[in-house]
């Protein structure tokens, strides 16, 4: 899994927090993480085998958008920080915020809605 490779960009933009360069790599690590989450969650959704009955067409369109945000934000961050390392840590503090607040409440309305 990518997941597993986070610790390295995230060391070298700590060591050069103002560095363009470590910005764009620590960005495209997260943009490749959040778009491989994507690829999990449309993946579940094509093979019942590995789907639970929990999980209707409601949750997969609700989990979908949700999944969404992170990679329009650190694509956006990608973008940033060509221009300025400042607004790239504004939007990936953008999408920590929405997935530590806002995400776990908009799901479990969903899954309340749906049962």
């Amino acid at each position: 899994m990518t997941i597993a490779i986070i610790p390295f960009p995230a060391a070298i933009l700590a060591q050069h927090p103002v560095l363009p360069t470590a910005v764009l790599f620590y960005s495209v690590v997260l943009l490749i993480v959040g778009l491989q989450h994507f690829f999990v969650l449309w993946y579940i959704r094509k093979h019942e085998q590995v789907r639970t009955d929990e999980f209707n067409e409601t949750l997969f369109r609700s989990a979908s958008r949700t999944a969404a945000v992170g990679p329009v934000c650190y694509l956006c961050a990608v973008i940033f920080s060509f221009i300025t390392p400042v607004l790239s840590f504004i939007a990936i503090i953008f999408a920590l915020a929405f997935y530590m607040f806002l995400a776990p409440f908009l799901l479990n309305r969903k899954k309340e809605n749906a049962a």
